[in-house]
């Protein structure tokens, strides 16, 4: 008896979902690299950044990108007194996710989209190990002459908390995206 009843409910179940048309989800990987510089850190100098990015475009609006970045900041040389001493910078390697408003995959044309994402960063040196949280948030620019490969810039800022501060950089890189599932479902069915 309590299948009959529950016939209806399945059977509009089954029309809603079938009355929505399905969006193909837009699935690219970018290689980055470009300069990371410390905000408000006299202990390490600039340095370099590079990793892999998987943007994942579940709606129009709407990406998910998880991440892996790796940072080699500067040594600095200071001199106490009359002696030189050099601290060696930092190592860091970190892994997350980002939330993009906008999509830098999918089709052609210009793109601009700011994002803010959530992560585990590992800071390390001789004498210093740092595992905690990572925030961080900017903008995005890309330019995709086709379908399939776009150019993207990014400025981002990261922010690692370190004991009662908050270790920083600012991050300025350049990405090559590839675009390994594309739909024209994407654009409401147009190309």
């Amino acid at each position: 008896m309590k299948s009959i009843r529950l016939l209806p409910l399945l059977l509009l179940a089954m029309m809603a979902f079938t009355a929505v048309p399905a969006r193909a989800v837009d699935v690219g990987v970018t290689v980055f690299g470009g300069s990371s510089i410390p905000v408000v850190q006299e202990d390490v100098k600039s340095g370099t950044t590079f990793g892999v990015r998987l943007p994942v475009a579940l709606l129009p609006m709407i990406t998910l990108e998880p991440y892996y970045a790796s940072t080699a900041l500067g040594d600095v040389t200071k001199t106490f007194g009359d002696l030189p001493y050099t601290r060696s910078g930092l190592d860091g390697k970190s892994y997350g996710v980002n939330l993009i408003l906008g999509s830098p995959v999918g089709s052609a044309g210009f793109k601009f989209f700011p994002f803010g994402g959530i992560g585990s960063a590992k800071l390390t040196r001789p004498g210093t190990e740092i595992k905690e949280t990572m925030f961080d948030f900017g903008l995005g620019i890309g330019v995709a002459p086709t379908d399939a490969f776009s150019i993207i810039a990014r400025g981002t800022l990261n922010m690692v908390k370190s004991g009662d501060t908050t270790r920083k950089t600012a991050d300025a890189t350049v990405g090559l995206s590839y675009n390994l599932f594309h739909s024209s479902a994407s654009e409401g069915g147009q190309k």
